[in-house]
Order: structure tokens, then C-alpha cells, then sequence
């Protein structure tokens, strides 16, 4: 029996020397095989790059190198920056057409400007239309903020006028109630972190988030996802400053005043023939049958005006990673604190209104803080 037990042992040993010498042959040959194929690999792609510059012209290339003329550059950067040229406006089809002027001059063979029917959308410009925020005090019914209407002029801006009040294009039109909460920047674990760790019923709220980390279409529709009604988009100050340093016009550094625009689309190109191009004869879909347009309005708003609504959120205090400023707490919600003056507890209100060719009247209710929102859009 001894014996036995000795062969079996022997056996166990001899099995595992022969796995161990296996693998440690076949890890040799791989790396043999992969040192020999890189090898090989960087020869030819060596061969490829050699080849593919060895009639390269080094007179042409400082030709066209010293073609360049800096003010030309400066000259034609001027002339494009000098105005808004919103798509689809005026200004756009003039600095269209004379890009294709300036083309046909260089002796292109051919420049034709080619029309497209595009879906767009825009602030409505009709007087008692703006878009704003106004917090009121129902005791009272005094404004005790209200939102810009446009950023504070700074510097010399000729065309100040023409500029576009902040929208998000494509948002969709609606009255709006609902509680605010604070959704950091959107993405899926955000929500579900208010979710989930802060037992919040995110149906039926509406959701201020800040820019950043995803693109701000997604931000929309994942809270839409989430039952949220409406979104309202903000700048973080940290990202958009620098501490220590000035904001334009001192800087290149964002004016608290400034507003980020941009669509919310679901898609890139034109939502009503997605994937093909929006000529005159493609077929469309209606714009209540299209998937990629949000179905709920979204505003975007300035950090300063951020801070307004966040100084006045209650709720639990957030991690800082998902928020610290020297000049506010961020807070998840729902919903505001009651002001100092007010010791009743009651339920505060959020609207949002979106005006889309009316114009709408809303009553104020017995609420501490009311935050009222006016955005319109034309389509």
C-alpha cells in the first residue's frame, strides 16, 4: 500500500512538471511569435511611410506653407465673427454666399451653394414673449429675482443687437410644474443615485443640471427616462473660471452672465429625415411623430443665475464632487426652503412655461418661493 501511494505521488509530480514545462514552452513560442511579427509588422508598415514620402516635395510644401498670410487669417476671422449668423437666418446666407464668391475667385472649378429645407427652431422675437426666471414671494407678489434676458454687453459688440437670447434648440413646447431637484450632470448615475440613495421621487420634477461630461441631448433624455417634466441647463463656475483669474472681457474666462446655447437633438442632422440628407423632395416625418426630438422643454440659464436657485434648494448637502462653490451648497432637493420671513411649511413649485406662438398667463399659488420660467420657441 505504501508503495502505492508513492507511484501515485510520483505520478501527481510527474503530471504537473510536464504541465508547468508545457506552459512555460508555449509562453516562449507566443512571445517569439509576437516579438517576431512585430518585428515584421514595423518593417512593413516602415516601408509603407518611407515609401509614401520619398517623392514628397519639400519646395511645395514651404510654398503652401508660406502662402499663408496672417492677416488674411485675421482679416477673414474678423468677417465671421463680427455678427451673429445663427443657422438659417439672414447672416448665415450672406456668409454663405460669400464663401462661395471667395471660392470662385481662388479659380475653383465649380462652387455651387446647395439649398437644403432644415427643421430649425428659435426664440420667439415678439414683444412680451422673453424668455426669463422669476422668483416671486406669493405673500408679497414681489419679483425677488429674475433671470437676464440676454448677457450683459461687455466689451465693444457692434451687433450686440442681433444676438439670440438663450435657448436650447429643438426643445419642446409646455407649460411645466413640479418640484426642482439637483441632478448634477445628468448622466443615468446621477438620477439614480437621487434615486436610490436619496429616496426621491424623480417623476414629475423638474430637473436643473449642468453642463458637462456628456452632451447636453443626452442629459435631456436621460431625464426623460426618469419621468422627468422639464430641464433647465446651467454652467458650472468652477469649469468655467479659474480662481484668481478675471472673466471677459479681461480674460477669455465666462462673464457670470454667460449662457451656453446648443441643441438638445437626439440626432445629428436634420430630426425630420434622420440619416438622409433634407432636400426638397425627401420625405419627412411630422414633427409630433419624430423620435429624436425631446418631448419635454429645456432652458438654459447662466451660473449666476444658477446660484439663485441653487443658494434656495433644501434638501440633503451633495458629496463635492458633485458640486462645491465658494458661493453656494448644492443641495438635491426637492423643492426650496422656506425664507426666513415665512414659518409655514408648505410645497414649493417650480414652472416652467414655453410659449410656442401664444402666450401664456399662469396664477401664482400660496407658495414661500415661486420660480417662473418663460421660454418661447418658434419651429
Amino acid at each position: 500500500m505504501a508503495s502505492e501511494k508513492i507511484v501515485v505521488k510520483r505520478h501527481v509530480k510527474a503530471r504537473c512538471l510536464i504541465a508547468i514545462l508545457a506552459i512555460i514552452i508555449f509562453i516562449i513560442g507566443l512571445g517569439l511569435g509576437l516579438l517576431i511579427g512585430h518585428i515584421a509588422l514595423s518593417d512593413k508598415t516602415g516601408d509603407r511611410i518611407t515609401s509614401a514620402l520619398k517623392d514628397e516635395d519639400l519646395e511645395i510644401a514651404d510654398k503652401l506653407m508660406n502662402s499663408v498670410d496672417p492677416e488674411k487669417l485675421r482679416e477673414y476671422f474678423k468677417y465671421f465673427t463680427s455678427r451673429p449668423h445663427l443657422a438659417g437666418t439672414q447672416a448665415d446666407n450672406e456668409q454663405a454666399l460669400h464663401v462661395k464668391h471667395e471660392w470662385t475667385d481662388y479659380g475653383f472649378d465649380h462652387v455651387e451653394a446647395v439649398p437644403y429645407q432644415l427643421y430649425l427652431s428659435y426664440p420667439s422675437d415678439k414683444d412680451g414673449e422673453d424668455s426669463k426666471v422669476e422668483i416671486l414671494n406669493p405673500t408679497t407678489g414681489d419679483v425677488t429675482f429674475t433671470s437676464q434676458l440676454k448677457e450683459e454687453i461687455l466689451g465693444f459688440q457692434p451687433h450686440s443687437s442681433d444676438i439670440v437670447p438663450p435657448y436650447n434648440a429643438y426643445s419642446a413646447s409646455g407649460i411645466v410644474q413640479g418640484d426642482v431637484v439637483y441632478a448634477n450632470y445628468g448622466r443615468m448615475d446621477d438620477f439614480e443615485f437621487l434615486k436610490t440613495n436619496k429616496s426621491i421621487d424623480l417623476r414629475n420634477k423638474i430637473a436643473l443640471i449642468r453642463y458637462g461630461f456628456i452632451y447636453r441631448g443626452d442629459k435631456v433624455f436621460n431625464a426623460i427616462k426618469f419621468g422627468i417634466k422639464a430641464v433647465i441647463l446651467f454652467t458650472y463656475k468652477p469649469t468655467a473660471t479659474e480662481q484668481g483669474k478675471g472673466v471677459y472681457p479681461d480674460t477669455f474666462l465666462m462673464p457670470p452672465s454667460g449662457v451656453q446655447r446648443g441643441s438638445v437633438l437626439g440626432v445629428f442632422g436634420d430630426p425630420l429625415t434622420p440619416g438622409y440628407p433634407a432636400t426638397e423632395y425627401a420625405y419627412r416625418y411630422e414633427p409630433d411623430q419624430s423620435r429624436v426630438l425631446p418631448s419635454i422643454p429645456v432652458y438654459p440659464i447662466s451660473y449666476g443665475d444658477a446660484n439663485e436657485i441653487l443658494r434656495r434648494m433644501q434638501g440633503d448637502e451633495l458629496p463635492a464632487f458633485w458640486g462645491a462653490s465658494d458661493d453656494v451648497t448644492y443641495r438635491c432637493g426637492p423643492g426650496f426652503q422656506a425664507p426666513d420671513s415665512d414659518k409655514y411649511d408648505v410645497i414649493d413649485f417650480l414652472y416652467l412655461i414655453y410659449s410656442c406662438a401664444y402666450h401664456c398667463l399662469i396664477h401664482s399659488h400660496s407658495t414661500p418661493w415661486l420660480l417662473f420660467i418663460f421660454v418661447t420657441r418658434y419651429s
